[in-house]
């Protein structure tokens, strides 16, 4: 639930009780603003209970055993790797325009084959021929 921003966390808990009673599996409230929060969610919301960070968010930040021992069995980080690609390719572009040249990133790089492999491109290849053969028409 939201609710933490917009109306405290003693409504946000109530909630999470509510979903929890209703069939919820896990329980997410945002945005908890202090080991002391997390805590209280964790004390007081039954269930599984998630929390979502966000490096530059109000959730404080704190390493998996420590979300552990505070009874947080689910930890989220749903844009951190986007964030810091983000920032490299920002970085990346504005070397390749000051400089001309991309040669200072290839030890940074994946490799194109590497790169095919995370993808799976041999088995969209693979893919993509099955579906032109079935498309062909017999002469």
């Amino acid at each position: 639930t939201d609710a933490r921003a917009t109306h405290g966390l003693d409504e946000a808990i109530e909630r999470a009780v509510r979903f929890h009673a209703e069939g919820a599996d896990a329980l997410f409230i945002d945005a908890p603003e202090s080991v002391e929060e997390l805590e209280r969610i964790a004390a007081e919301v039954p269930g599984l209970r998630v929390a979502n960070m966000s490096e530059s968010g109000k959730t404080p930040a704190q390493s998996r055993e420590r979300f552990a021992e505070l009874g947080i069995e689910l930890v989220l980080y749903p844009t951190s790797a986007l964030r810091i690609a983000s920032r490299a390719f920002v970085d990346f572009f504005a070397e390749l325009a000051r400089d001309g040249d991309s040669s200072a990133w290839v030890p940074r790089m994946q490799s194109l084959d590497d790169l095919n492999s995370l993808v799976g491109l041999d088995r969209i290849q693979t893919f993509e021929a099955e579906v032109l053969a079935a498309d062909e028409v017999p002469a």
